[in-house]
């Protein structure tokens, strides 16, 4: 099932045609993955974003511990896959997340306007590298500082947050 996500997500990406994710209400796990293999996202006024696997001891699944770091940078993405909670549109905003916040009755024709513009090309692909990206050793100190605090923390679902960080290394 997930390998399948997987290759959706990546013909989304790779398929020659701009795709933009109109985005309303709750986007969270795998709605959010999908929106981030689209080229663009727009995002109503009410739309919250998120990777909530966490909270129930799971990792993202699709390709989120990917896709979001190296769309929004490392720093801004540690906190959704290891915390778990949403964030509102406007805040998606602010990180890169989203490109247009919108009221909800201008997301379908926004989106539509965006993809006109929107160059089909990730930009994780645009530079043509291959596999796992190289991390900073700023990125480094980042990961190191969030593994402390993953140790640190008691339940149940140390174990999630910690894989999401090695798979963030990855």
């Amino acid at each position: 099932l997930i390998a399948g996500m997987l290759q959706i997500k990546r013909a989304i990406e790779t398929g020659g045609k701009p795709v933009v994710a109109a985005v309303n209400g709750a986007t969270m796990g795998g709605g959010l993955e999908i929106a981030l293999a689209c080229h663009a996202r727009v995002a109503d006024t009410t739309a919250l974003l998120g990777l909530p696997e966490v909270g129930l001891g799971l990792m993202p699944g699709a390709g989120g511990t990917q896709r979001l770091p190296r769309l929004i940078g490392l720093e801004d993405a540690l906190p959704m896959l290891t915390d778990g909670k949403p964030i509102p549109a406007a805040r998606a905003q602010e990180l890169g997340l989203v490109t247009d916040v919108v009221e909800r009755a201008a997301l379908v024709e926004t989106a539509v306007a965006l993809a006109r513009v929107t160059k089909p090309v990730q930009p994780w692909d645009a530079d043509a590298t291959q596999g796992a990206r190289v991390l900073s050793e700023a990125e480094l100190a980042l990961l190191a500082a969030a593994d402390k605090k993953a140790a640190r923390r008691a339940g149940a679902f140390d174990v999630a947050e910690l894989r999401i960080l090695d798979t963030v290394r990855k």
